[in-house]
């Protein structure tokens, strides 16, 4: 195709180059013009199919990219399938393991240490946290009864009468 351009050009440069050296004649003039026509619109032909060739590569080129596509999927559940495979062999073949009965008691028994954990936390944990509030209750209470007593003791000293803070 590309060469069949080529030469189709050639003979364009040709056919002018033997229009400027020849004497203007109106009805060699109209012959050579068609004659200079028709190859353009031979180039353009080509150009043309060239233009038309790309499409349908184009085209093909997205069909195989959505079967590359396609196939990465495929190939993702073929993994998940042999995974799931040797998953479930090596369970068949292990001696120790007694069934999914058994696994789902081992399950639930987990299952439920890990809640009775986490409820002996939460109880500490609120233990822990009465007893921060108590002694926070006591501290304030002897406060409290450190404030009484320098009142009654300054009343004791001073009487009544009202002291002066500097």
């Amino acid at each position: 195709m590309d060469s069949e351009l080529v030469s189709r050009l050639e003979d364009l440069s040709t056919s002018i180059t033997s229009h400027n050296s020849q004497s203007i004649n109106p009805t060699d003039v109209n012959q050579e013009l068609e004659r200079e026509l028709q190859q353009v619109r031979a180039v353009n032909q080509s150009i043309s199919s060239v233009v038309d060739s790309i499409s349908i590569s184009e085209l093909n080129l997205e069909k195989v990219v959505k079967s590359t596509l396609n196939v990465d999927e495929l190939l993702n559940r073929y993994i998940s399938i042999l995974s799931q495979t040797n998953h479930t062999k090596r369970l068949i073949l292990d001696e120790s393991w007694r069934g999914s009965t058994v696994d789902d008691a081992a399950h639930r028994a987990r299952l439920q240490e890990l809640q009775q954990s986490a409820e002996e936390l939460r109880k500490l944990k609120e233990a822990k946290l009465l007893q921060a509030e108590a002694a926070e209750k006591k501290r304030l209470e002897l406060v409290e009864a450190k404030r009484k007593r320098d009142e009654i003791l300054q009343k004791r000293i001073y009487g009544n009468k009202p002291v002066r803070k500097k």
